[in-house]
């Protein structure tokens, strides 16, 4: 947000490195239990968070009084007025991505709810590892420039935005959907073959997932964060309802398919709140983007049960090669991008 890219990355893998030592340290010498792990990545995060504090304190000053000053009743109820809403919202938000767990993993065997979880979680690390680094780059660009903006400016700054993020999330759920089996075989193991369909199912629900945060951004440069509370009611509903009262019978894809509609459902409703507030609209070249997904459909000629671990790496590290083309090419000379420099 303040410019300090290099050092946001550094700290982040700084921050994961430390946390993942001293829990391997806790587990390792002090209790082999699922507490010291926790233990050992907090410390991490208070160790990397002193020296974090220390770089931000070199060029900034924090000036005690006037803080102690802004500290008051009418800008409490401020912040209050525009927290409140995230929290209602990412309440519901847990009850949508999580509480489902709880239903499926009462109603269905074990084994059901592992395979799920850890077939969408393929598609969720690619996904969140992704959508860092792209509000990295483009999170300061866009509050700069609403920063002091009138209505006009602030819809600009997002339709370019978004405009710059919708392809590359559309090449990235490409990717994972003709990359499914290979990334289960190598995130995971073999005998995990099977949940690849959870997968690509999960592909759908983090590519709706990440639209739906970039509306967010209207929410929060508008002041109206109220309005994320309707769409995430209606997900949380949808998924709570379908996974509670349907019978799918050994058809378990059926689940996440659920899960998906809810997350589909919210990426519409927000859309429609968020432009009675802003005249925003998607500036998307979808003819070159269509062009560059058509590669992606080579892997359904591939047969990756037979293949050996190496050459599944070989095909999947092409096929990311040509994923980072496919964005280069979309972003080349664009002055939205070009602005970050």
């Amino acid at each position: 947000m303040l410019g300090y890219a290099k050092e946001f990355v550094f700290f982040t893998i700084l921050t994961v490195a430390v946390g993942f030592a001293f829990s391997l340290l806790f587990v390792t010498y002090f209790n082999d239990s699922a507490f010291s792990w926790l233990y050992g990545k907090i410390t991490g995060e208070i160790l990397t968070f002193i020296f974090i504090f220390r770089l931000f304190r070199t060029n900034n000053y924090l000036n005690r009084l006037v803080i102690k000053k802004m500290v008051n009743k009418d800008s409490l109820i401020k912040v209050l007025y525009f927290s409140g809403p995230i929290a209602i919202t990412t309440l519901l938000m847990w009850g949508q991505t999580t509480a489902y767990r709880f239903i499926v993993d009462y109603r269905f065997p074990g084994e059901v709810l592992g395979s799920i979880a850890v077939g969408l979680s393929v598609a969720s690390a690619v996904f969140n590892s992704l959508e860092t680094v792209a509000m990295q780059y483009f999170n300061p660009i866009f509050y700069k420039r609403i920063l002091k903006a009138n209505k006009n400016e602030r819809t600009n700054a997002w339709n370019e935005m978004a405009s710059n993020l919708v392809p590359i999330y559309i090449l990235a759920f490409a990717f994972i959907v003709s990359m499914a089996e290979p990334l289960v075989h190598i995130l995971l193991s073999s005998k995990f073959e099977h949940v690849f369909i959870y997968t690509i199912i999960g592909a759908s629900i983090e590519f709706f997932r990440v639209m739906t945060n970039c509306l967010d951004y209207v929410a929060k440069s508008e002041y109206k964060n109220s309005i994320t509370i309707k769409p995430y009611l209606l997900g949380c509903c949808i998924a709570l309802i379908s996974t509670s009262l349907f019978d799918v019978g050994e058809d378990y894809y059926l689940l996440p398919m659920f899960l998906s509609l809810a997350y589909f459902s919210v990426f519409v409703l927000m859309y429609f709140y968020t432009k009675r507030i802003l005249p925003i609209q998607y500036k998307v070249n979808f003819k070159k983007v269509i062009l560059l997904l058509i590669p992606f459909s080579i892997s359904y000629f591939i047969n990756f049960e037979n293949l050996k671990l190496y050459i599944e790496l070989i095909i999947t590290f092409i096929f990311g090669l040509y994923f980072l083309f496919g964005v280069f090419l979309m972003y080349k000379g664009n002055n939205f991008v070009e602005e970050r420099k």
